[in-house]
């Protein structure tokens, strides 16, 4: 098995609506040479025969709504593909489409801070599914929150 070895391309701007609300946009491409997955079959790590491709785009905003508040909040569109060898055109396993998280935060006063985050992963097909016989994995969403005290300083 050889090293993997991946070249990353990608070109973004942000764009300040206010000192308090701004947003980011990146466009990214990353060509990976003998990537390494695992094998079902033979139960072991081995290099992918073709290259593989994943072109994107990240969209993200912060935005400080006022003192007590704050709202983050992004979303990737990911199109990973083989782009040789026996896996040609089909999908790279694991990894979904779309990608979306948001974040709430909120100061409550007195050292107390509350968190809410939300992360959706979209369809994707199976780990080692390179040959996409199967259906997609189901697409999901996790939530968390969490309460944070500051004592002191």
């Amino acid at each position: 098995m050889i090293p993997q070895a991946s070249d990353n391309y990608e070109i973004g701007a942000r764009h300040y609506f206010s000192d308090n609300v701004y947003t980011n946009i990146n466009f990214f491409r990353i060509d990976t040479k003998n990537e390494i997955f695992f094998n079902p079959v033979a139960f072991t790590n081995e290099n992918l025969d073709g290259k593989t491709r994943r072109d994107g785009i990240e969209v993200s905003l912060s935005a400080e709504v006022n003192k007590w508040l704050t709202v983050k909040g992004g979303y990737t569109y990911l199109d990973a593909k083989v782009k040789g060898g026996t896996f040609k055109e089909n999908h790279v396993p694991n990894v979904p489409k779309h990608k979306a998280a948001l974040e709430v935060i909120s100061s409550l006063g007195r050292g107390f801070t509350f968190v809410l985050n939300g992360v959706y992963i979209g369809e994707r097909p199976f780990v080692s599914d390179f040959s996409n016989d199967f259906s997609n994995q189901k697409s999901y969403l996790v939530l968390s929150s969490k309460i944070i005290y500051q004592w002191k300083s």
